[in-house]
Formats: structure tokens, C-alpha cells, sequence
């Protein structure tokens, strides 16, 4: 798993105009800093057309993964990869960072992504304690490796055939969350990971 891209397709095209509460909660506390590793996640809702972007962080002295909660914009042009340096507030699920009021730095940018490759790819499919998937593990191989109008369709398309993806679709695996709590999604991903690997993925 450790090199595997894991795209975390969650029950039922979860809605994610459904979480507001991945918003900054009010109950902040502490003020912490973090070096680390960042990492960019769109994620993208078919049934509403909409997509959001998700920031995080892994510092590097503990390996831990830190949500970011920007307040207002996101700073212009992050990437996956690049080396920060952040303070901030902590937060129930996260870390709240406010521009404004808080050092942000990129200390370095990430090396830039090779132009022709072939990308391995696992996808986890994931069901909450109180929500399942209600497609296929065949229809989302479809939908992931399959015709032109598939994700590997488009991105070869759109390469020229120079990007492709290829791998394999694993599970679904229940994870100890439920639909209604917090947008957690480095917590869905670690628990993913871990059910994964423990079921030989």
C-alpha cells in the first residue's frame, strides 16, 4: 500500500455540500506548529456536480497527518509534496490556519511530475458503519480502467498518451465511521489503509 495511489471512493457519493462540518469547528484550543508534507485532494461529487478541495499536512518529527482548515482562501499555487512550515490552532479534527494571523511558509516546492508514465493505482472501496455502497466493484473498475469515458480514458486522452493509469479495485471495506460525523477524511484514509493491508491488499 505504501506505494500505491489509494483513492478512497466513499458510500453512496457522499454529498459534500452534506458536510459543513468540515469547516473550521469553533471549539479551538491550543496553538500548534507543524513541519511537514503537504497533500492536495480534490474530491469530486457526481451526483451535484461539484468538487472541494482538501488540504493536510504530515509533520515530519511525529508521521502524523494534520487536516488543514484555511480561514478563507487556501494561499494560491499548493501542490502535493511541498515541504511547509506552519502555525496555527488546533482543532477537532485538524489544524486551523488563519493567513492572517499565522506563518504559512513553503520552504520547498515538490519536483515536478513526470511528463509520460503509467500510474499503479489501488482503489478502495469503502462502506460507513451506517452507509454502503450501492454500485458495483465491476462498475467502478469500469468507471476507473475501462472505456475512453473512464478515468483512464480521460487522462490518456488528455496526455496525448503520455499518462495511464492502470491497477485494481479492492473491497468494500467497513470503516469505524459513520456518514453524519465530521468530513474526516485523513481518518477515513488511515482506517482504509489499515483494513486494506490487513486483508492483504
Amino acid at each position: 500500500m505504501k506505494n500505491k495511489l489509494s483513492l478512497l471512493l466513499c458510500g453512496l457519493y457522499l454529498s459534500l455540500t452534506r458536510y459543513a462540518a468540515a469547516q473550521i469547528p469553533t471549539n479551538s484550543s491550543s496553538n500548534v506548529a507543524v513541519t511537514g508534507i503537504l497533500r492536495v485532494t480534490v474530491a469530486d461529487d457526481f451526483v451535484n456536480h461539484s468538487s472541494k478541495v482538501f488540504y493536510s499536512v504530515e509533520d515530519e518529527r511525529t508521521g502524523m497527518r494534520h487536516q488543514l482548515h484555511f480561514k478563507g482562501k487556501a494561499p494560491p499555487k499548493l501542490h502535493t509534496g511541498d515541504k511547509v512550515a506552519l502555525s496555527g490552532s488546533s482543532t477537532a479534527d485538524g489544524i486551523g490556519v488563519s493567513l492572517a494571523e499565522t506563518n504559512f511558509v513553503v520552504l520547498q516546492t515538490a519536483p515536478a511530475a513526470p511528463l509520460t508514465a503509467n500510474h499503479k493505482v489501488a482503489v478502495i472501496l469503502l462502506n460507513f458503519t451506517d452507509a454502503s455502497l450501492s454500485c458495483t466493484k465491476s462498475s467502478i473498475n469500469d468507471l476507473m480502467f475501462g472505456s475512453q469515458s473512464s478515468v483512464a480514458g480521460l487522462y490518456q486522452e488528455a496526455s496525448y498518451g503520455n499518462l495511464t493509469f492502470s491497477g485494481s479495485v479492492f473491497g468494500p471495506f467497513t470503516i469505524p465511521y459513520t456518514s453524519t460525523g465530521l468530513c474526516n477524511w485523513t481518518g477515513w484514509e488511515a482506517a482504509a489503509n489499515n483494513t486494506a493491508a490487513n486483508n492483504g491488499v
